[in-house]
This record gives C-alpha cells, structure tokens and sequence, in this order.
C-alpha cells in the first residue's frame, strides 16, 4: 500500500499521482490519497487531485477532510462498496468512535454543495488569483539562502535557514497584520526552516502584494549589516 498526500501540506507541491498510480498497478500495489489540501481546490468542481488521473484502477481510496476548504470537521473515506463494508466492520477508529452529529454531517453536505456551484467556482477563481501573484512576488525575494519551493497550490514556503531569522520575519509580518507561521525544527529537519504562507480565498491580490512588500522589508532589515 503506497500512501501519500495529492497536495503536500508543507511545501505545497503536488504528488505526481498519475505516474504513481502506474507504477501502483504495474507493481500490484494499491494508493491511499489523502485529499486534505486539495479539497474543494484542486480539480473540477473542487473534488480534489484525482479528478486529473485518468487511470485510478490501482487507486485503493481517497480520503477527504471536512476541515480546511469545507470549513467543517470530521472526513470520508471514498472508495469501493467493498472497502467500505470492510472499515465498517474491520477499523477500530470508525468501530469505537463516536460518530459525527447529523448537524455536521448535514453542514458538510450543505458546503459540499456550495463547492460544486457557482459559489465555489468564483471561490476558487479569486483564490487563483491571489496565488498567482504570490507566486510571482515570493519568487522575486530569492536570495543566497532565500528559497521558495515551487507550487501551484495556496501553499507556499518560504525556506529562510535559522529559527531566529525565520522568527524574526514571523513577527515583522505579523506587525505588518499578516498571520504568516515560522517552522522550525523538529517539525522540518534543521537549516530547513521556512514561513509557511497559506492563501485563502477570502484575501485579495492587493492584500498578497502588500504581504510580499513586508517581506521585503523585513529581509531587508534581517540581513542589513549592524555595528558591533
């Protein structure tokens, strides 16, 4: 069982599910994709990564979270009458714990529908709008241990090596009125640090420009020589 994320909830980048499926089905193997980030975002209508693979036969499951685009709590396993027959009978998480309210299911549901309509069509337009320029702009604040890791989704990452200097950008951001998260180590491996940068569709191409602005400034700041 091969088991990854469609959209990588660190970096951002997508899995290259359509050469990992065929490798799946040659070698017999079966993919788990967890849709996580790529729900309500990635594909027609919002049904996520797969959406693009044409060929799924080796594709065991994909598993969709009620949380991040739909705005809920709680997930479903999406696969065959069979797979689900067995979690049912089989999975201790699905068999002891307790299952989500009928108001949950009935909001998920009700987001669900939003996602697939006109609603989630123009949601999903603004926010490719706004990730478009923050591609662009974080690109243009590369420098010799500056790097942004490439990617089409929301998610981005800005790697600046050392948890003083990725703080120190965290809290000139926020300053700026941007809630812009540093990571550090243990969470990534050490000199790997980053500000992980997560656009939404409630923003605007204006607020991505003025955010790249601050980040400007603040590296700017951060690498001025200083007087000892």
């Amino acid at each position: 069982i091969v088991c990854v994320e469609s959209v990588y909830s660190m970096d951002g980048d997508r899995a290259p599910l359509a050469e990992m499926a065929e490798v799946c089905e040659a070698e017999g193997a079966c993919l788990v994709v967890d849709e996580a980030h790529a729900t309500g975002v990635v594909g027609d209508a919002g049904r996520g990564a797969l959406d693009l693979v044409d060929r799924r036969d080796a594709v065991l499951c994909a598993v969709h979270t009620f949380g991040k685009a739909v705005g809920c709590h709680g997930a479903a396993v999406l696969g065959s009458a069979t797979l689900r027959e067995y979690l049912a009978n089989y999975s201790p998480p699905f068999v002891f714990a307790t299952a989500l309210p009928p108001s949950a299911s009935r909001l998920a549901a009700r987001c669900y529908r939003a996602l697939r309509g006109p609603l989630g069509d123009e949601r999903r337009a603004r926010l490719d709008a706004v990730v478009s320029v923050l591609r662009a702009r974080l690109a243009d604040l590369a420098a010799a241990d500056v790097r942004l890791v490439d990617s089409a989704s929301p998610i981005h990452a800005l790697l600046v090596p050392g948890a003083d200097r990725v703080l120190a950008l965290a809290a000139d951001a926020r300053r700026a009125g941007f809630d812009v998260r540093p990571i550090r180590a243990p969470t990534v491996r050490a000199g790997a640090e980053r500000l992980r940068i997560v656009a939404h569709a409630h923003n605007t191409p204006e607020e991505a420009h003025r955010l790249c602005d601050a980040l400007a400034d603040a590296l700017a700041r951060l690498d001025a020589p200083r007087d000892l």
